[in-house]
Protein backbone atom coordinates (compact mmCIF):
# COMPACT_ATOMS: atom_id res chain seq x y z
CA UNK A 1 0.00 0.00 0.00
CA UNK A 2 1.46 3.31 -0.91
CA UNK A 3 0.34 7.19 -0.10
CA UNK A 4 0.46 9.91 -2.31
CA UNK A 5 0.57 13.29 -1.97
CA UNK A 6 0.69 15.85 -5.53
CA UNK A 7 1.70 12.83 -7.40
CA UNK A 8 4.36 12.40 -5.15
CA UNK A 9 5.13 9.24 -2.45
CA UNK A 10 4.92 9.74 0.89
CA UNK A 11 4.44 6.37 2.47
CA UNK A 12 4.70 2.69 1.58
CA UNK A 13 3.60 -0.11 3.59
CA UNK A 14 5.25 -3.70 2.89
CA UNK A 15 3.55 -6.61 3.34
CA UNK A 16 4.64 -10.23 3.65
CA UNK A 17 1.88 -12.66 3.36
CA UNK A 18 -0.55 -10.28 5.00
CA UNK A 19 1.40 -8.89 7.45
CA UNK A 20 2.95 -5.85 8.09
CA UNK A 21 6.53 -5.79 7.84
CA UNK A 22 7.96 -2.64 7.17
CA UNK A 23 7.19 1.12 6.59
CA UNK A 24 9.32 3.27 3.88
CA UNK A 25 9.28 6.80 4.35
CA UNK A 26 9.80 9.56 1.49
CA UNK A 27 10.66 13.28 1.43
CA UNK A 28 10.36 15.00 -1.59
CA UNK A 29 10.47 11.79 -3.59
CA UNK A 30 13.67 10.33 -1.93
CA UNK A 31 13.54 7.63 1.11
CA UNK A 32 14.49 8.97 3.71
CA UNK A 33 13.03 6.27 6.60
CA UNK A 34 12.75 2.94 6.61
CA UNK A 35 11.16 0.81 9.19
CA UNK A 36 11.19 -2.88 9.69
CA UNK A 37 8.81 -4.70 12.55
CA UNK A 38 8.74 -7.67 14.18
CA UNK A 39 5.89 -9.89 13.96
CA UNK A 40 4.34 -8.67 16.62
CA UNK A 41 4.61 -5.35 14.67
CA UNK A 42 6.52 -3.57 17.09
CA UNK A 43 9.55 -1.51 15.56
CA UNK A 44 12.72 -3.28 15.66
CA UNK A 45 15.36 -1.46 13.53
CA UNK A 46 14.71 2.19 11.51
CA UNK A 47 17.19 2.67 8.90
CA UNK A 48 18.03 6.87 8.35
CA UNK A 49 18.87 7.78 5.16
CA UNK A 50 21.32 11.21 5.48
CA UNK A 51 23.79 12.62 2.85
CA UNK A 52 27.38 13.44 3.16
CA UNK A 53 30.04 14.24 0.71
CA UNK A 54 32.85 11.23 0.40
CA UNK A 55 36.13 11.62 -0.46
CA UNK A 56 38.50 8.41 -1.98
CA UNK A 57 41.82 8.14 -2.50
CA UNK A 58 42.55 5.01 -3.80
CA UNK A 59 46.29 3.94 -4.13
CA UNK A 60 46.42 0.48 -6.04
CA UNK A 61 47.85 -1.90 -8.84
CA UNK A 62 47.32 -0.95 -12.55
CA UNK A 63 45.49 -4.35 -12.92
CA UNK A 64 42.66 -3.81 -10.12
CA UNK A 65 39.58 -4.10 -11.23
CA UNK A 66 37.55 -1.99 -8.96
CA UNK A 67 34.86 -0.04 -11.07
CA UNK A 68 36.45 3.23 -11.27
CA UNK A 69 39.84 1.74 -11.85
CA UNK A 70 39.08 2.48 -16.03
CA UNK A 71 39.11 6.14 -14.99
CA UNK A 72 42.66 8.26 -15.12
CA UNK A 73 44.56 7.92 -12.47
CA UNK A 74 45.47 11.19 -10.30
CA UNK A 75 49.07 10.30 -10.71
CA UNK A 76 51.31 7.27 -10.81
CA UNK A 77 53.25 6.48 -8.47
CA UNK A 78 56.69 3.71 -8.14
CA UNK A 79 56.22 0.46 -7.64
CA UNK A 80 52.98 0.50 -10.77
CA UNK A 81 50.88 1.57 -8.97
CA UNK A 82 48.47 4.33 -9.51
CA UNK A 83 45.90 6.81 -7.23
CA UNK A 84 42.50 7.60 -7.85
CA UNK A 85 40.69 10.66 -6.03
CA UNK A 86 37.14 10.93 -6.13
CA UNK A 87 34.50 12.99 -4.38
CA UNK A 88 30.59 13.11 -4.84
CA UNK A 89 27.06 13.51 -2.36
CA UNK A 90 26.44 9.86 -1.43
CA UNK A 91 23.46 8.64 0.56
CA UNK A 92 24.26 6.28 3.93
CA UNK A 93 22.02 5.05 6.27
CA UNK A 94 22.39 5.11 10.13
CA UNK A 95 20.52 1.92 11.58
CA UNK A 96 19.26 2.10 15.02
CA UNK A 97 18.25 -1.03 16.83
CA UNK A 98 14.78 -0.68 18.69
CA UNK A 99 15.22 -3.89 20.61
CA UNK A 100 18.43 -3.19 22.37
CA UNK A 101 18.69 0.76 21.73
CA UNK A 102 22.23 0.47 20.06
CA UNK A 103 23.18 2.97 17.17
CA UNK A 104 25.03 1.44 14.24
CA UNK A 105 27.27 4.21 12.70
CA UNK A 106 26.16 2.64 8.72
CA UNK A 107 24.38 0.30 6.97
CA UNK A 108 27.82 -2.14 6.93
CA UNK A 109 28.16 -2.06 10.21
CA UNK A 110 24.12 -3.78 10.32
CA UNK A 111 25.17 -6.27 7.37
CA UNK A 112 27.89 -6.85 9.43
CA UNK A 113 25.76 -8.02 12.51
CA UNK A 114 23.44 -9.87 10.63
CA UNK A 115 26.64 -12.19 9.08
CA UNK A 116 28.01 -12.48 12.16
CA UNK A 117 24.39 -14.14 13.62
CA UNK A 118 25.13 -16.99 11.16
CA UNK A 119 27.66 -19.99 11.70
CA UNK A 120 30.43 -19.15 9.41
CA UNK A 121 32.84 -21.82 10.06
CA UNK A 122 34.59 -22.73 7.45
CA UNK A 123 33.03 -20.54 4.81
CA UNK A 124 33.86 -17.81 2.88
CA UNK A 125 31.53 -14.81 1.53
CA UNK A 126 31.57 -13.11 -1.39
CA UNK A 127 31.27 -9.43 -1.47
CA UNK A 128 30.87 -7.49 -4.44
CA UNK A 129 34.12 -5.22 -5.47
CA UNK A 130 31.88 -2.23 -4.88
CA UNK A 131 30.62 -2.91 -1.43
CA UNK A 132 34.20 -4.57 -0.33
CA UNK A 133 36.01 -1.54 1.23
CA UNK A 134 32.91 -0.55 3.37
CA UNK A 135 31.91 -3.76 4.86
CA UNK A 136 35.38 -5.44 5.34
CA UNK A 137 36.19 -2.60 8.02
CA UNK A 138 33.23 -4.50 10.10
CA UNK A 139 34.84 -8.01 9.59
CA UNK A 140 38.42 -7.48 9.95
CA UNK A 141 38.53 -11.05 10.49
CA UNK A 142 36.45 -12.77 8.49
CA UNK A 143 37.54 -14.05 5.06
CA UNK A 144 36.21 -12.77 2.17
CA UNK A 145 36.75 -13.05 -1.45
CA UNK A 146 35.36 -11.40 -4.42
CA UNK A 147 36.45 -13.43 -7.37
Amino acid sequence: MTQFDHNEIVQSAIFEKGQLIGLMNFEQGHLSQSLLLNSQGELVYRFIRHMRTVNWLYSMGKTSKLNFSNQVPDEDSPNNRVVYRASEKKPFYEVVDHVSYHRLGDLYEFYAMVLRSFDQSGCQLFVDLDDNPDLVTHMPQQLIFNY
